[in-house]
């Protein structure tokens, strides 16, 4: 099968279909074994499910953002308050947060909120 008749626009950001694209054009092309296709079926699978328990944990925190952080909410909105709080790890994490990190707008093709934290590395892991 020609990979690059697959339409992969719309299910995944356009630097990993650069990736499998670069990936497929370069491999062998034969069929995968029966054993290796069931795992990675089962493997997909498993990264669908997450990525459903996810959606399902981040829509529960967002419906709860307006009682959890009721100021945060109300300035950018209880989608973005929900996933700040999740990159930060929590909302202690997140109050603790140094003076150096700062939430930008950032104007792209989709508009979004983009989270700067200018920490040296060593910082993150002690």
């Amino acid at each position: 099968m020609d990979s690059t008749l697959v339409d992969l626009e719309g299910l995944l950001p356009s630097a990993v279909i650069m990736v499998v694209s670069v990936t497929a054009s370069t491999t062998s092309g034969k069929p995968l074994s029966e054993e290796n296709l069931v795992k990675t079926i089962e493997a997909c699978d498993r990264a669908l499910n997450l990525d459903a328990a996810k959606k399902k944990v981040l829509d529960f925190v967002e419906g709860r953002m307006v009682y959890i952080a009721p100021n945060l909410s109300g300035i950018v909105g209880s989608a973005v308050a929900a996933k700040l709080m999740g990159i930060a790890g929590g909302l202690g994490a997140l109050a603790k947060m140094p003076e150096q990190c700062s939430v930008t707008w950032r104007k792209e093709e989709k508009p979004r909120w983009i989270f700067y934290c200018h920490i040296s590395v060593s910082c993150w892991l002690s």
